[in-house]
């Protein structure tokens, strides 16, 4: 009977130790970077090229479920607004972040865009506006073989729900803090255009924005017609994935 609780107890201890070591395994961290990108734009109808863009923002959570282990929640709110400009290789500082390994069975990323200013003072002024929440430029060239810069202006809060995958679309991600982890939150504005014919572009006013060079500006109250397209197809262009 002695013998048998010895060995009783022994193997006890050993399924308590393993269990505690697979625990702790399961809470080393794993560098987490996210980065802001455009996709690889091309030619819309051989005549816009989208170039550079920008994403103030004013909160940012992250949902993670794990198939072994807690799950992991976390937010951030930016008072003043984070902004985030593309095409830069470089992490973003503010949302560079530590997560506890493992098996990530589904991500779930959210953030809203800074409001500017409010609807109903859009209807009630012309006076120039601080910086967009949202701005894409690009160049458009007409059939007089003309180039024009081309600038979209976002003003409002606009609500975004994604579900990150990984490099083979898989929802499913595993993190290994032996390998820090990069996040790409992309946009992609060629969809956005996609509609936009070069008839409309031609036709479009190019007084709306002084600049360098010949701008059609595409806001709440200049090129109404394209901006309505545009706004329409925001929400359903944005992406993020994750390499592990």
């Amino acid at each position: 009977m002695k013998r048998k609780t010895i060995l009783f107890s022994a193997g006890l201890f050993l399924l308590l130790f393993f269990s505690c070591d697979r625990n702790n395994i399961l809470k080393v961290p794993v560098d987490l970077n996210f980065q802001f990108v455009l996709n690889d734009s091309k030619n819309i109808n051989n005549s816009l090229l989208i170039k550079r863009g920008e994403l103030i923002i004013d909160n940012f959570t992250f949902d993670g479920e794990r198939e072994e282990g807690s799950d992991v929640f976390f937010s951030k709110t930016f008072p003043e607004g984070l902004k985030m400009i593309s095409n830069s290789s470089s992490n973003i500082p503010e949302l560079s972040f530590q997560i506890p390994q493992g098996i990530y069975s589904k991500i779930s990323v959210s953030f809203e865009t800074l409001k500017i200013i409010n609807a109903d003072d859009m209807k009630n002024t012309k006076d120039s506006y601080p910086a967009p929440c949202i701005l894409i430029e690009g160049e458009y060239t007409n059939a007089g073989n003309e180039v024009f810069l081309l600038r979209f202006e976002f003003l409002l809060k606009e609500y975004f729900n994604i579900i990150a995958t990984g490099q083979n679309e898989n929802s499913s991600i595993v993190f290994n803090s032996e390998f820090p982890a990069n996040a790409k939150i992309i946009i992609n504005p060629d969809y956005w255009f996609q509609t936009i014919t070069d008839t409309m572009l031609e036709e479009a006013d190019v007084s709306g924005y002084k600049g360098p060079m010949p701008t059609i500006l595409i806001s709440y109250d200049n090129n109404e017609d394209i901006y309505s397209i545009v706004v329409n197809r925001i929400k359903d262009s944005v992406k993020i994935v994750i390499y592990s």
